[in-house]
C-alpha cells in the first residue's frame, strides 16, 4: 500500500513538471469525500500583515459578553489630540495598524489620518498617533473609505478644498507614517474631468476600483475607476475609466460602496438623480414645490466580471432589485461574508427611511466550490478593506468553511500553499506547516470538469508568479504534500 502511494504522488510529480498543473478527473460529475489543491506562489509584493491575527481567529466567542458593561471600551482621540476634527468616514487595516480615515462636516473638510497600532494597549497615548495630509497640499482631504493592496493604502476621495475631488492620497505602509515622502497623490480627475466624488473602493489582488458617487450638488456619477497596481502610481497607463450610465444603463450611477467575492466587483446602488417621484407626489400633496432638491434613489445592483475586459460592455451587468420588491433601493454600503452579500439599507425616498436588508449569494450550490486564494475575501466592508493573505474555502451542500492565515509572505520567495478537506475538516498548509484547521460538515459536494477554471480564475489574480497547480480527490497527508514540495520546488530564489 505503501508502494502504491508513492508511485502515485511521483506520478503527480511527474506531471506537475510537464504540464505545470495536475488535475484529477475522471468523471464530469462525482460525489467527493476528500480533497486537496495546492500550488506554489512567489508573490511580487510581500503583504505586511501581522501574525498575531492568527489569535484573533482562535479566539473563543461567549455570547454573554455582549451585554457586559466590561466587553466594552471607548476612547475621545481629542484627548491625545485637541486640534482633531474626527469626523471619519471609513477605515482600512493593514495587519497591524488600523487607520481612520477623514472626512470633514459642514463644508469643513479634514486630511488628518487617526492611526492605531493594534499591537498597543487600544486607550494608550503611545497607541495612536495622527498624521495630517492637507499639511502636505490644502487640497488633500475629504476621504470615503481606504483599500490595502499589500503594501499601499489607498485614500479614496470625494471632496477636496471646495470641490468635489480626484485626488487619491496613497501612503506606503513600509515607510514611517510621519514622513512626506511614505506619501504619494493622483489626480484622477485630469484624465477625466468626471472622475471625482467617489464613495469606496475594493481591491481584487490586482486592481484597486473607485465606486463613482457624486459630481456635484445637481449630479451623480456613473464612471468607475481602477488602478492596475503593478503599474507606476502615477502613470495615466496605469489608470483606466468606463462610464456606467452609457455602457449598460442611464440609472447607473450614485453607487455607495463596492465589494468582491472573488470574481465580480459589485457596486452597492444609493442614488441616481436629484428628482424622484415619490418625492415629487409628496411635496404636491402637502402644497410644497421644494421636490428640486429631493433625490431619485438608486436599485440597480450593478456587477463586473473581473476576468473580462474593464470597459466592455458584456463585462457588466445589473439587477433591478425593485423587480422583487419597490423599496428595494437606497443602500448605504454593504458587507460581504462567506459569499454572501448584504445590502446595508437607508432611504427609499427623500422622507422615507428604509429598514430592509437585502442578502445576495453568489454560491451554485449544485457546483462544487473549492478556492485557494492569496487575499481575504471573505469579510469585506464597502468603506473599509482588511489585508491579503492565503485561503482556502469550500462549498458543502451550501454550507461554506473557510481557513485563512494572514501570513507575512515575503516578495519574490517561493511558498508552497496547500488545502485539504478530509471528509470532517479542512486544512490550510503553508511550506509544509499545518497553519490553520477547522472541523466541517460531512456532507458530499459535487465536482464538475468546468469547475477546473474557477481554481485558474482566481490564481491569475495574483501579484506574482503561479506554478504546479494540483487538485486530487484524497486528503494528502502531510509526508506527501512534503514528498511534492520537495520534489517540485520551481527553482532558486
Amino acid at each position: 500500500m505503501k508502494i502504491k502511494k508513492t508511485i502515485g504522488i511521483f506520478f503527480m510529480v511527474i506531471i506537475l513538471f510537464l504540464s505545470n498543473n495536475f488535475i484529477l478527473n475522471k468523471y464530469s460529475s462525482k460525489k467527493i469525500k476528500k480533497l486537496t489543491v495546492g500550488a506554489w506562489i512567489r508573490p511580487l509584493y510581500n503583504s505586511n500583515v501581522g501574525k498575531e491575527q492568527i489569535i484573533l481567529a482562535k479566539w473563543g466567542l461567549n455570547k454573554n459578553y455582549f451585554h457586559k458593561l466590561d466587553s466594552y471600551s471607548y476612547l475621545n482621540l481629542k484627548d491625545f489630540n485637541n486640534k482633531l476634527m474626527g469626523a471619519f468616514a471609513g477605515g482600512v487595516f493593514d495587519g497591524r495598524y488600523l487607520y481612520l480615515l477623514p472626512l470633514g462636516i459642514k463644508r469643513n473638510y479634514s486630511g488628518e489620518i487617526a492611526r492605531f497600532d493594534t499591537f498597543n494597549n487600544f486607550n494608550s497615548q503611545d497607541a495612536w498617533s495622527f498624521f495630517d495630509i492637507s499639511k502636505l497640499s490644502k487640497e488633500y482631504k475629504g476621504f470615503t473609505g481606504g483599500v490595502f493592496d499589500g503594501k499601499y493604502v489607498y485614500l479614496i476621495p470625494n471632496f477636496g478644498d471646495g470641490f468635489y475631488s480626484g485626488l487619491v492620497a496613497r501612503y506606503d505602509t513600509s515607510s514611517p507614517f510621519h514622513l512626506s515622502s511614505s506619501w504619494s497623490f493622483f489626480d484622477i480627475s485630469k484624465l477625466n474631468h468626471n472622475a471625482k466624488g467617489f464613495m469606496g473602493g475594493v481591491f481584487d489582488g490586482k486592481y484597486v476600483y473607485f465606486s463613482p458617487f457624486i459630481l456635484d450638488l445637481n449630479n451623480y456619477s456613473g464612471l468607475v475607476a481602477r488602478y492596475n497596481t503593478l503599474l507606476p502610481f502615477a502613470s495615466s497607463k496605469a489608470w483606466e475609466l468606463v462610464e456606467l450610465s452609457s455602457l449598460i444603463n442611464e440609472k447607473a450611477k450614485g453607487f455607495a460602496g463596492a465589494l468582491f467575492d472573488g470574481y465580480y466587483i459589485y457596486l452597492i446602488p444609493f442614488r441616481y438623480n436629484l428628482i424622484d417621484q415619490e418625492d415629487i407626489n409628496y411635496f404636491k400633496e402637502n402644497n410644497n414645490d421644494r421636490y428640486s432638491f429631493t433625490t431619485g434613489f438608486n436599485s440597480l445592483l450593478v456587477r463586473f466580471n473581473t476576468q473580462k475586459s474593464f470597459t466592455s460592455h458584456s463585462s457588466w451587468e445589473y439587477f433591478d432589485l425593485i423587480k422583487i420588491n419597490k423599496n428595494l433601493k437606497g443602500f448605504w454600503g454593504g458587507l460581504l461574508v462567506e459569499r454572501t452579500i448584504y445590502l446595508i439599507p437607508q432611504k427609499t425616498s427623500g422622507f422615507n427611511p428604509s429598514a430592509t436588508v437585502v442578502r445576495f449569494r453568489s454560491v451554485d450550490n449544485n457546483r462544487s466550490i473549492f478556492r485557494l486564494t492569496y487575499s481575504q475575501i471573505n469579510q469585506s466592508g464597502s468603506f473599509s478593506s482588511g489585508p491579503i493573505g492565503p485561503n482556502f474555502e469550500i462549498n458543502l451542500n451550501g454550507n461554506i468553511y473557510s481557513v485563512h492565515y494572514p501570513k507575512k509572505l515575503n516578495k519574490n520567495r517561493w511558498y508552497f500553499i496547500a488545502g485539504v478537506f478530509d471528509g470532517k475538516s479542512i486544512k490550510l498548509y503553508i511550506d509544509g506547516d499545518l497553519i490553520s484547521q477547522e472541523l466541517t460538515g460531512s456532507d458530499l459536494f459535487i465536482y464538475n470538469k468546468q469547475d477546473q477554471l474557477d481554481l485558474k480564475n482566481v490564481s491569475s489574480n495574483l501579484k506574482g508568479e503561479i506554478k504546479h497547480r494540483m487538485i486530487t480527490f484524497k486528503a494528502l497527508s502531510l509526508d506527501e504534500l512534503k514528498k511534492i514540495q520537495k520534489l517540485t520546488f520551481p527553482g532558486k530564489e
